[in-house]
């Protein structure tokens, strides 16, 4: 991000070609050509006030952390002899990595350590690591501001956003971030890696691109999603040679410290857990939506693949892509399929689909269609899990009738709309004043 007060300097610099394209007052677009790297849109804000809103939301982030972390340990207790924490799920990652190197069963049930069991990669529980050398509290403080500092690191190199825009969405997302670290998921941190990996990709930098979304997949299947992106840009088989070596990587990553007969055993045990999660009835996802609310009831791996299809169809014109705001609908659109079409999807993991929603928002024409369908995703996506319903209405209606999905529903099937609309060359984005000098 550059200020206006910076255009000498660039231009004076013989790095980079310029070209200013008035909007308004108080934004601007620069068109910077590179001779290394194709033509790229930065997104110049003039109006500092902005960059001010902007460091306040990132620490009003990160004491959300903080507070979650005090809260968390505030609201230990003891039952029958045994600690219950307000901190399971981080205990359970925590103690992944420990059961790792003492070459344990890591989808044990521990009950002495903690409730549910261990449902990820053993990659996943290596990585545990730098938080499991430290006391519990500390380490979990520290996980809790990873989740939310790579959220902000991923908005923050997304240049075609102002940083009115990044702060909008970093408040509107407030209350899912919140239900995500305080149940110490890892949700927000998927997230960022993939807003990340998009701000990789724009650059070119498609090596370390590859890296983050292979390692999402490691955590959430379904994170796979996000490689199809990589058709709209060049060098997209040597993209895929970069993806099967990231995936080799990580798959053996684990032999760092424990021998290739347990990892094997581990990987097998991992399967199994996954075939038992098959069994599940659908979670706030677009199988219970269609169950509860039309009366259809399909086999949920069904629904998925159709899911898919119609996430990939776009594809088919890839050429089309070549308009970075059409990328950046392309990626919402993926945010939120993660979720919907997750049959174990819980309220902590909407903080990936509300943050697509709001990308999607800022960067499309504002209508009373948009605006009435994010106003349906605060009131009932975000709020929906909080105090302000009452708790019959939410562990009965609100829960049987996948309520807190319904608006993201809703919200993808406008996506793909507005995506075969620009398709048809309709405008769906904001028009910019071309009025260009240098």
């Amino acid at each position: 991000m550059v200020y206006a007060d910076e255009y000498k300097c660039l231009i004076q610099s013989g790095e980079a070609r310029i070209g200013l394209l008035h909007l308004s007052n108080r934004h601007y677009y620069i068109a910077r050509e590179n001779y290394s790297q194709p033509l790229n849109i930065f997104l110049v804000d003039a109006y500092k006030g902005h960059r001010k809103l902007w460091i306040i939301m990132i620490i009003v982030y990160c004491a959300l952390a903080l507070f979650a972390t005090v809260q968390a340990y505030l609201t230990t207790h003891l039952e029958d002899g045994r600690n219950l924490t307000s901190y399971n799920n981080y205990l359970i990652f925590r103690q992944s990595f420990l059961h790792l190197m003492n070459y344990q069963d890591i989808y044990l049930k521990f009950k002495y350590e903690y409730w549910d069991v261990f449902k990820y990669t053993p990659t996943f529980a290596l990585f545990m690591y730098p938080f499991a050398v430290f006391p519990v509290i500390p380490g979990l403080l520290l996980w809790n501001l990873v989740n939310v500092v790579s959220v902000i690191v991923g908005l923050n190199n997304i240049s075609l956003l102002t940083t009115k825009q990044k702060s909008f969405i970093l408040l509107f997302a407030l209350v899912e971030i919140a239900t995500s670290i305080q149940n110490e998921q890892s949700n927000a941190l998927v997230t960022g890696l993939i807003i990340c990996a998009f701000a990789l990709m724009e650059k070119r930098k498609l090596f370390f691109a590859v890296g983050l979304i292979v390692f999402v997949v490691y955590v959430k299947l379904l994170g796979a999603a996000v490689l199809i992106m990589f058709a709209f840009y060049p060098r997209f088989w040597r993209a895929v040679a970069y993806a099967f070596s990231w995936s080799i990587i990580f798959l053996l990553l684990p032999l760092l410290v424990i021998r290739p007969d347990q990892l094997i055993f581990l990987y097998g045990r991992w399967v199994e857990i996954l075939n038992d999660d098959l069994a599940g009835t659908g979670g706030l996802s677009v199988m219970t939506v269609m169950r509860s609310w039309l009366s259809l009831d399909f086999q949920i791996v069904y629904i998925q693949i159709a899911g898919m299809i119609a996430l990939c169809m776009p594809l088919l014109f890839w050429k089309r892509f070549s308009d970075v705001q059409a990328r950046l609908l392309f990626l919402s659109s993926i945010l939120v399929w993660i979720v919907i079409f997750n049959h174990k999807a819980e309220s902590p993991s909407f903080v990936i689909a509300v943050i697509g929603v709001i990308i999607w928002y800022v960067i499309s024409v504002k209508s009373r269609v948009n605006t009435t369908l994010l106003i349906l995703c605060f009131v009932f996506t975000q709020l929906s899990a909080t105090d302000l319903f009452p708790r019959n209405l939410r562990n009965g209606f609100f829960e049987e009738y996948a309520v807190k999905a319904l608006p993201c529903v809703l919200i993808w099937i406008k996506m793909n709309i507005d995506i075969l609309n620009f398709l048809r060359g309709r405008q769906i984005f904001p028009q910019l004043n071309h009025q260009q000098s240098s």
